[in-house]
């Protein structure tokens, strides 16, 4: 239970106008819309109890398995049902944080995983979630903008391809102002140690979502080793790095980050509780300030 002194803090933060690039469509929708969409189009859920549903969906205390952390997803993703349902859960995530006082917000979408459990189309999905961020900016006093990237697993989730993700981005590039790819697999495994012909595949995506005009945000450095994060500046050429904490472990990452002048995207609650981090007092956001302050003459 939170003092005093902390639910004052706490208030603090959210009355701060914030900037936020780092925010996933799929893990912001309400579990309540969740129940409601469900009822409503008779989606079939774990359970038809709103208690036990949260208790199934919340992540409240750390796991200690990443793909644990990672098991609610599957069912968020059941109430992407239409257009229509997508641009609720558009206008809710926005409406969420523009009441954390959010101005200005990139939020990461992933077409093809949203497509997936009712065989939407690409531009069903892209509409849908378009309209309800711009509904959202109308009544709210931010600015949003969208990462669209690739389902790792599209095969195995009969979807659509990284390659159609890109094409069908392209048609939306008037919100669509990045694309996102990964440098890591969900066991952590780095880029370099991928199959060779998926990284010839994914080093061709990004080359071409660069050639595109879109900058290129990478995942890396979250639940591998450093050596993620070097293969998405050297292999993927990022502009910026989702997560990228472990690169702390090798000095030479950091000289990398310095010279190439790429930021990352540090989300210290999501750390913690997905298990990457043991502890507030363990994550290493403060080091990581330091030596890029340190370095940074």
């Amino acid at each position: 239970m939170m003092d005093r002194e902390q639910i004052r803090l706490l208030e603090f933060l959210r009355l701060l106008p914030k900037i936020e690039l780092h925010r996933h469509l799929v893990g912001s929708v309400r579990i309540e819309t969740l129940f409601d969409i469900a009822s409503k189009y008779d989606i079939p859920l774990p359970t038809n109890d709103l208690e036990k549903l949260k208790n199934l969906i919340e992540v409240r205390t750390p796991v200690s398995d990443f793909r644990q952390f990672l098991k609610p997803l599957k069912i968020l993703g059941l109430c992407f049902y239409d257009k229509k349902t997508i641009a609720r859960i558009a206008y809710e995530t926005v409406e969420d944080a523009a009441k954390d006082n959010v101005r200005y917000l990139e939020l990461t979408i992933g077409p093809a995983f949203e497509a997936s459990s009712h065989h939407l189309s690409l531009e069903e999905v892209f509409e849908g979630i378009i309209s309800g961020v711009e509904n959202a900016e109308e009544k709210y006093d931010i600015k949003v903008n969208l990462l669209a990237g690739p389902t790792f697993k599209w095969k195995e989730r009969k979807t659509h391809s990284p390659l159609q993700v890109l094409e069908a981005s392209l048609q939306f590039k008037e919100k669509v102002v990045g694309f996102g790819l990964s440098a890591e697999t969900k066991e952590g495994i780095p880029f370099s140690k991928w199959d060779a012909k998926l990284k010839r595949e994914y080093a061709k995506l990004a080359e071409e979502a660069k050639k595109a005009g879109f900058a290129l945000t990478v995942h890396a450095g979250e639940i591998g080793d450093a050596q993620s994060v070097m293969d998405a500046i050297e292999h993927l050429k990022d502009d910026r790095i989702g997560h990228g904490i472990k690169y702390i472990r090798k000095s030479n990452t950091l000289k990398h980050l310095i010279k190439k002048k790429v930021p990352l995207e540090i989300c210290i609650s999501s750390n913690i509780k997905s298990g990457v981090v043991k502890s507030l007092k363990e994550h290493p956001v403060k080091k990581i300030i330091q030596s890029r302050s340190n370095s940074d003459h």
